[in-house]
């Protein structure tokens, strides 16, 4: 009786509308629980770790790439990490053309820095047949997320040779990445996150 007394009703309630926002892909709405969310941060992470995922979508689905990455900061300080969350937040970095926070962001990632993990990316070359030949259940829970640590990697070695790499040469890079991925076979679910976000990204028509 005294845990239903304890019950958290206001994190529930949030819950409900974070919920009921993401259905309606009212990503502003979701934003202005930004705060919110943070401040139950302990609640959700174990209990409905989707609300802190949708609260990066919904920022990234904005446009709004720097803030992006402050709340992935923020759930990297308080010890919380998602393949799903670094997926954004390395697509935000993409559109920032800021390769090199990226790179700090892998390197400092308890996560992407496990060995198990590294192993499926290197800063020598890029290896995005090695992810597609994962299991379905591995691929689904971190093969998007890696073909990007993959592809910032790569990107990370070329900046360094192109003089002032600008727009242009982003939106190439990244829709050839799209091309490599189509022709090694990728299935066309994460094909088409790739497109959307990849549209996002470059501001280009995503109707």
């Amino acid at each position: 009786m005294e845990q239903i007394l304890k019950f958290p009703k206001e994190e529930i309630q949030l819950l409900q509308d974070v919920l009921k926002s993401h259905d309606e892909k009212d990503n502003q709405r979701i934003i202005f629980f930004k705060d919110k969310i943070l401040e139950k941060m302990d609640f959700y992470r174990q209990h409905h770790p989707e609300v802190l995922l949708y609260l990066v979508e919904a920022s990234f689905f904005e446009k709004k790439f720097f803030e992006t990455i402050l709340i992935t900061d923020e759930y990297l300080k308080q010890n919380y990490e998602s393949f799903d969350v670094y997926f954004y937040a390395l697509a935000s970095f993409i559109a920032l053309k800021d390769i090199y926070q990226a790179v700090q962001m892998i390197r400092k990632s308890p996560m992407l820095s496990n060995e198990s993990i590294k192993y499926y990316y290197s800063e020598e070359s890029a290896n995005y047949l090695n992810l597609h030949h994962l299991s379905k259940e591995l691929y689904d829970m971190c093969g998007n997320c890696l073909v990007l640590v993959n592809f910032i990697m790569e990107l990370s070695k070329e900046t360094l040779l192109v003089s002032s790499p600008d727009e242009s040469y982003f939106m190439f890079r990244s829709f050839d990445l799209i091309n490599t991925l189509y022709e090694i076979g990728y299935e066309e679910k994460d094909m088409k996150i790739f497109e959307q976000v990849m549209k996002i990204i470059f501001d280009l028509d995503t109707e």
